[in-house]
């Protein structure tokens, strides 16, 4: 039947009134084996092969109707009430690091909000380029991503100019980027047993290592944290036994408590936030000052451009102190429940992707981007230590804005395709 001129106009017919042209094939398949069937009906009761095809596509329906019936069930299912809340978001953003200008005390205080306005373009721009892209297409990418996202951050280390503490390479973030690029490398690769069993697993322990130590070699180590959370998180979803993804983080955890606790600054830093007033001018310093600044804002804030230099010239990574100084509790509070809200919804229906590594990617860049969002949260109140992790969309940072917003428009668009649902 595949080869008879009317099945084949039907099947097109049908095909025409579904605009999610992604799942035309599985259409045709579908709408192929009902005619199959049909078909095979009629011939057993002694109808002619044009005879038995006609009969087949009469009791299949009318090819409008049909088409239009697929074209409900495919259709994309955006979630605009999670992208109004992003834009809504990027917005506050913009308003937060202008507000923030007039008390900045560096040369050029209008460069944040340049680039805050240049990530949110671009960021947009590269989420909605991502939203179209079907995940099949960044699986088969995906160890090419790895391969290169290891060498970029290789290159970085070697020719990579400390700006700020951190490496850069040509005034780029590399290490940035990095945690979610390496959340797409390694999705792929957990994804395949044959990864998972003999000497392929330790080399695969093998890649993060190195990728931990260039991390740490760059200087970057809050990137590190985001890196290993995504591939615990990638680790805990693939078909290795939960025992062996336990004793490999808890292996490097050990590692990293050891190498905090031989350095006396590194712990006075951490355990500063919890008891920052003994620790006023020395490692919890800005702990200390945003706890004041916060615990004076009010429930109304003092308004735009009344800052203070402790929290403009840390703006990236205290913004969310910046905004409860500027609107005060009942602003602050209202911000976080639209995050809250955005990733309580995004993750409820992560959870209805059946495709494994489309859910493996919506979960992991899910994880990393409310670990993004929570942790500077908790900075900004003065009861996390303050490590150099950007606030995405809200920091006044390009690169950071541009990863993020990229991350939400891969997740959205896995999350709009029912063929990937339940």
């Amino acid at each position: 039947m595949v080869m008879d001129e009317k099945v084949q106009k039907y099947i097109e017919a049908v095909c025409r009134e579904v605009r999610n042209r992604s799942v035309h094939q599985l259409i045709r398949e579908d709408v192929l084996g009902h005619l199959e069937e049909a078909y095979q009906e009629e011939v057993d009761l002694g109808a002619t092969h044009s005879k038995a095809v006609d009969l087949a596509i009469e009791r299949t329906g009318d090819p409008v109707k049909l088409g239009q019936l697929f074209h409900k069930i495919h259709r994309p299912q955006v979630d605009w009430l999670a992208i109004l809340g992003i834009v809504l978001v990027g917005a506050v953003g913009v308003i937060v690091t202008v507000g923030a200008v007039p008390s900045v005390s560096v040369a050029t205080p209008e460069q944040d909000v340049l680039r805050t306005v240049i990530g949110l373009v671009l960021g947009m721009l590269v989420g909605a380029g991502l939203f179209f892209v079907h995940p099949g297409h960044l699986r088969r990418l995906g160890p090419y991503v790895l391969v290169g996202t290891l060498l970029l951050m290789l290159v970085t280390d070697l020719m990579g100019r400390p700006i700020n503490g951190e490496k850069q390479l040509f005034g780029v973030h590399i290490f940035e980027l990095c945690p979610y690029l390496l959340a797409l490398g390694f999705a792929d690769i957990f994804r395949r047993p044959r990864w998972l069993r003999d000497w392929r697993i330790l080399l695969l322990a093998a890649l993060i290592a190195l990728a931990d130590l260039m991390f740490v070699h760059g200087h970057s180590n809050s990137n590190l944290i985001l890196a290993n959370i995504s591939i615990f998180t990638i680790a805990l979803s693939s078909k290795l036994p939960r025992w062996k993804v336990s004793v490999g983080a808890g292996t490097f955890l050990a590692a990293m408590t050891a190498y905090v606790l031989r350095n006396r600054w590194l712990v006075e830093r951490f355990t500063g936030a919890f008891h920052a007033q003994d620790h006023a001018y020395t490692s919890g310093f800005y702990n200390y000052q945003t706890q004041l600044f916060v615990n004076h804002a009010g429930w109304f804030g003092h308004g735009l451009g009344h800052g203070s230099f402790i929290l403009s010239f840390e703006h990236s990574t205290l913004a969310f102190a910046q905004l409860i100084n500027m609107f005060g509790w009942c602003g602050g509070l209202l911000f976080a429940a639209v995050v809250l809200c955005i990733f309580a919804r995004l993750f409820h229906r992560s959870q209805r992707v059946q495709n494994e590594f489309a859910q493996t990617i919506a979960f992991a860049l899910l994880t990393l981007l409310a670990f993004q969002f929570i942790y500077p949260f908790c900075m900004g109140l003065g009861t996390f230590p303050i490590i150099g992790l950007s606030t995405p969309l809200i920091g006044g940072g390009l690169w950071t804005s541009v990863v993020a917003l990229g991350s939400f428009g891969m997740v959205l668009g896995v999350l709009k395709r029912p063929s990937l649902q339940a």
